[in-house]
């Protein structure tokens, strides 16, 4: 892991790479297709996670004006898990753009695998979101990817000047308070950063003035910390099941893979994912880790 805020910083676009090219298998056999959270409403069965999942991308499809939207661009894409249920759903035209080529290579496999052909897979850095030769979209959707960026305020300047006026943009991610202790910081929110490969979590208000800035009108904002916990539980459920699962030829293969494609570093980030899923739950148990919906509108004029 990278152990200071600035080291990832500054080595973002290959800390990313090496990250989650490492660790998505891992999280895609434990977690499943969805590296976001569910959201579970008071009197859910909090173990229907498909259920769940299938009410939480609803909502998300509504608040961007699925139906009326032409053209949606997903940032942090993925494996195209939402992306192809947005396809299912009925949206028109997706760019969904990623800068992990084995995330990427999971997302056009599922694409053929089935039959998509309305969602275009690019390779780009978010961080360079102007430069994306693309026309402008009608909404743009980003769900629990924006806390690893080094300049988040730049991106959403980027953001806004892919949308059309009136176009909508969903932002979903961890947030911290205000106000943080000093043992808080040092005790559970630096090392859930760095087992995480976080530079470090915004603030509501900061997401807030920074939608304010690139001329993005606030249309709703939603804490969702409470409605999330139940993943945070079946996280921690699932991460001390895989520790005494044991290790099978396929297993050891998949190891050496990784091993072989990202070195060192690339293993110690997959088996520091059992340390960051504890500190993730200890993060959102203590009111550290807010989990926060963002939904903003281009000016007109």
């Amino acid at each position: 892991m990278l152990g200071t805020k600035q080291e990832r910083l500054h080595n973002y676009r290959e800390n990313m790479r090496t990250f989650f090219g490492s660790t998505v298998d891992l999280y895609y056999e434990r977690w499943g297709d969805f590296l976001h959270l569910a959201i579970f409403e008071p009197g859910d069965d909090c173990t229907d996670y498909a259920g769940a999942f299938d009410r939480t991308h609803e909502r998300y499809w509504q608040t961007i004006n699925g139906p009326g939207a032409k053209r949606i661009l997903e940032l942090a894409t993925g494996a195209g898990a939402f992306a192809a249920w947005m396809s299912r759903r009925g949206a028109a035209e997706i760019v969904g753009i990623d800068i992990c080529a084995v995330q990427l290579g999971h997302a056009r496999k599922r694409m053929r695998k089935e039959r998509i052909d309305n969602v275009k897979i690019i390779e780009h850095d978010i961080m360079e979101l102007n430069r994306l030769e693309e026309p402008p979209f009608d909404a743009v959707v980003y769900l629990d990817a924006a806390c690893y960026l080094p300049d988040r305020r730049k991106v959403i300047h980027h953001i806004a000047s892919q949308l059309n006026p009136g176009g909508r943009v969903l932002l979903v991610d961890w947030c911290r308070p205000g106000a943080v202790s000093f043992l808080e910081q040092e005790l559970i929110l630096d090392p859930f950063y760095r087992y995480w490969s976080i530079p470090e979590m915004e603030t509501v208000e900061g997401y807030k003035r920074a939608f304010d800035s690139a001329g993005l009108t606030m249309i709703e904002f939603d804490d969702l910390s409470k409605k999330v916990m139940p993943n945070w539980v079946s996280g921690c459920d699932k991460a001390c099941q895989a520790l005494k699962d044991p290790l099978t030829a396929d297993k050891l293969l998949a190891i050496a893979k990784a091993t072989a494609r990202f070195g060192p570093l690339g293993l110690q980030y997959a088996k520091d994912q059992f340390y960051a899923v504890a500190f993730a739950r200890l993060a959102a148990d203590a009111g550290l880790l807010q989990y926060c919906l963002f939904v903003a509108e281009k000016k007109l004029v």
